[in-house]
């Protein structure tokens, strides 16, 4: 488990703990699946799946729409780097 710099507020509150799962090539077959019947962008959906654990959110709860303005509001998801992942 790692700690994002910003944290990620949804519901009104601000999540910070996160872990992350290495990704795999299952996500990028799936991510580029819905990117191109959604028009959404590939990044986020592998971001969403491979994202283990937001603070106390429930899995199901992180979903590429919840990321959507994460990135630009706060900057939070570059701060996620490869090497802070978990394997």
């Amino acid at each position: 488990v790692d700690q994002l710099d910003y944290g990620i507020e949804v519901d009104g509150k601000l999540r910070f703990e996160f872990e992350l799962r290495l990704f795999t090539v299952e996500d990028n077959i799936q991510a580029v699946a819905m990117a191109t019947g959604a028009g959404m962008d590939v990044t986020r959906i592998m971001l969403a799946r491979a994202l283990v654990r937001l603070g106390d959110l429930p899995k199901e709860r992180i979903t590429p729409e919840l990321l959507g303005g994460v990135g630009r509001r706060t900057r939070t998801i570059s701060r996620i780097s490869p090497h802070r992942c978990s394997t």
